[in-house]
């Protein structure tokens, strides 16, 4: 039987420095895996190109941001505001969203394989 919710390790890294973490995963054309991401406000931000596998994004702000080709595999985002970013040309694979908000997110030509959500504020999305 093939597996439907996030592939998530029940323990996590925490990421002390965002933005050296995004650095070495350009850099080197790595994956960034097994991260809990929490608390962190972004405005603004290219994250375009990168693959996160076997994360958490937990009460996290990345409204405005710029996630085209995004490469998601077994995440899951939990009370996150991602209005008005753009996902365009995304892959996700199991992937949940839990009381997030993403009004005005733009999903065109993106690629969803098991792909759910709970709570979710959606309104003048793209798909």
């Amino acid at each position: 039987m093939k597996r439907s919710t996030p592939n998530i390790p029940p323990v996590l890294e925490f990421t002390e420095d965002f933005f050296s973490l995004l650095a070495w995963a350009r850099d080197e054309e790595e994956d960034i895996e097994c991260q809990h991401f929490k608390d962190l406000t972004f405005n603004n931000e290219d994250f375009s190109q990168l693959s996160f596998r076997e994360s958490l994004f937990e009460n996290c702000d990345f409204s405005d941001c710029n996630f085209e080709k995004i490469d998601g595999r077994d995440l899951r985002f939990k009370s996150c505001s991602l209005s008005n970013s753009s996902f365009a040309e995304g892959y996700f694979n199991r992937c949940e969203f839990f009381a997030c908000k993403l009004v005005g997110a733009d999903f065109f030509s993106s690629s969803a394989g098991k792909f759910s959500g709970h709570g979710l504020q959606f309104s003048i999305c793209q798909f």
